[in-house]
């Protein structure tokens, strides 16, 4: 997760949140290496980066502009 501090890391329930996918479906893309993530005390951990790096390979809207969206 590099030098993000922990409290901004997401973990699989977040991303399933934010992506609209099954909890399963998302620990299926973390093993398989699509999203990268790392296990801290058991629970993966996704950095925001790397979630961006993925839906950038997915041709879908960053993040930030998913997280905008659903605010407005």
């Amino acid at each position: 997760a590099g030098s993000t501090p922990r409290e901004l890391l997401l973990d699989a329930n977040d991303v399933s949140a934010i992506l609209g996918l099954p909890y399963n479906r998302v620990l299926t893309l973390i093993r398989s290496g699509e999203i990268r993530a790392a296990r801290i005390g058991g629970t993966y951990r996704i950095d925001p980066d790397a979630l961006n790096s993925y839906l950038a390979r997915q041709g879908l809207p960053r993040l930030v502009e998913r997280i905008e969206h659903v605010e407005r």
